[in-house]
This record gives C-alpha cells, sequence and structure tokens, in this order.
C-alpha cells in the first residue's frame, strides 16, 4: 500500500480480513481501562447505524486496531470499515499512524490542523513507539462523501491552489470589467469633446 507503504505481510493480510475482529474504541476509554478504572470500552464498529453521540467534551480520539492481532493498520484497507466510522464520525477524519498495528482516528470538526496533527505523529514516533514498529509521520485525511482516503498535507495544498485559482479568477474577471468601464468612459469623454467642438465652430 503506498499510502503508507505497510509491510507486505500487512498487506496481504487485508485481502482477506474483513470487519470481523476490528475494534474501534474511544482512547479515553482505553486509557481509563487500562488504569483498572472502567471496564473494557465497546466496540464502535457494533454500534447501530447512524452518528454516535460524543460524551464529555465533545469529539476525541479513536483507535483502530484488530483486536489482540498484530499489524491491525492494514484495516485501513477495508472501505467498509472506512465508510462505517465516517457514518461514526458524521463526516471527515483524520487518520494517525501510530503503529503498524493500530491507527488513531480524529473527527475533522475536533478543531485541529494537519501540521498539529504531523507534529504530533511524529513526536510520538520518535518517543514513543520502537522504531520497527513505526508506520509513517505521515497523516492522511478520510473523505466521508468520495470515500477516499488521501495525504492531508497534499489535501491541503491542493485546496490552497484550487482556492488560489478561483481568487485569480475573479481578480481577473473584474480586471476585464473595470478596463472595459475605462474604455467606455473614454470613449464617451472623446464623444462630447468632438461634439462641443462641432458647436463652436
Amino acid at each position: 500500500m503506498k499510502r503508507w507503504e505497510l509491510t507486505g505481510s500487512a498487506h496481504q493480510d487485508a485481502s482477506v480480513r474483513s470487519r470481523k475482529g476490528a475494534t474501534f474504541m474511544d482512547m479515553d476509554f482505553m486509557v481509563m481501562n487500562f488504569m483498572g478504572f472502567a471496564p473494557e470500552p465497546s466496540n464502535l464498529l457494533d454500534t447501530p447505524d447512524g452518528t454516535m453521540e460524543y460524551e464529555g467534551d465533545g469529539p476525541g480520539m479513536y483507535c483502530l486496531r484488530h483486536g489482540e492481532e498484530m499489524e491491525g493498520a492494514s484495516l485501513i484497507l477495508q472501505d467498509d470499515i472506512m465508510q462505517k466510522i465516517g457514518e461514526l464520525m458524521g463526516g471527515n477524519y483524520y487518520i494517525l499512524p501510530s503503529s503498524i498495528h493500530e491507527v488513531l482516528v480524529i473527527p475533522e470538526n475536533a478543531g485541529l490542523t494537519t501540521r498539529e496533527l504531523s507534529d504530533m505523529v511524529h513526536e510520538i514516533n520518535q518517543t514513543e513507539v520502537m522504531e520497527v514498529d513505526r508506520l509513517s509521520d505521515k497523516v492522511q485525511f478520510y473523505d466521508r462523501e468520495a470515500a477516499v482516503i488521501e495525504n492531508a498535507e497534499k489535501r491541503d495544498a491542493r485546496l490552497a491552489a484550487q482556492k488560489q485559482e478561483v481568487t485569480t479568477g475573479k481578480k481577473s474577471i473584474h480586471s476585464r470589467l473595470g478596463e472595459k468601464k475605462q474604455k467606455t468612459s473614454e470613449r464617451k469623454s472623446d464623444g462630447k469633446s468632438v461634439n462641443k467642438e462641432q458647436v463652436t465652430l
């Protein structure tokens, strides 16, 4: 897979894996469970159809993995899982390469920028993830409507370029209209000048 260049075995496993065994859980609840303060969080992939309701302060961070199996990051190759998460999030979302074993998901409406997320991933990779388990520093973006995954930084650049094209196009139209108006005004002025000379004569 070229998005993150998963290991060969992970790529092959993706072709035979399905939603069965995949888990998608709230990170806050996972941490609380690990510390013994809460029971094991529910698998949100089992949530009935529809957008889930956020608890606490709103949208947070979620973890996608394949149960206790290794190389669960390959689950992003499963279209039905990506679509289900989009349904749960109620829109687009970012995918962070936590490791080759899992990925983190953050809704677009969480208010974090691609740069902030990329810096977070880079720092965690350098300080907490073993080199053999590192997947990438590149954040991905899932477009729910188009049902595609795209490099988040490249997406930002593409959208900025499109915005610039639109802005440039508008300026160009305004400039042309301004030039036309000026020429029209000049022609009227020339006409008035000629008429005045004719009257004087």
